[in-house]
């Protein structure tokens, strides 16, 4: 079913060692950093971490430009405002489900471009 193949291809974007990682600077990682709606997004020990509202933390993993990965069942994207900057997190889970997050004193102007 359209799950399960959603879990597998994205399962399968997290260990393919062909497939090339981005890179970030610590300068890249800063830029995410910030309040999205009830969720915080920080670099600790020189890595993107979630924290939803009860504390528990997920690593971000980068898989593509602005997209970020915690396990094979959730993804994270950044949408970006028009001046460039990160305004917004939506949550995109295997199950087809999706939360967005406004960033704290961002103002949204346009949905990211693309989810996978």
């Amino acid at each position: 079913d359209d799950r399960r193949r959603r879990e597998l291809a994205w399962a399968l974007e997290r260990v393919d060692p062909a497939r090339p990682r981005p890179r970030l600077s610590a300068a890249d990682l800063d830029a995410y950093s910030g309040r999205y709606g009830e969720r915080s997004v920080a670099v600790e020990f020189g890595r993107l971490v979630c924290r939803g509202a009860n504390g528990r933390a997920w690593t971000l993993e980068p898989i593509g430009r602005d997209v970020f990965s915690w396990d094979e069942n959730t993804r994270a994207t950044f949408g970006r405002d028009s001046s460039g900057k990160p305004a917004e997190l939506v949550l995109e889970r295997a199950d087809g489900t999706m939360e967005r997050f406004s960033r704290a004193g961002a103002a949204i102007t346009a949905a990211p471009k693309e989810i996978r």
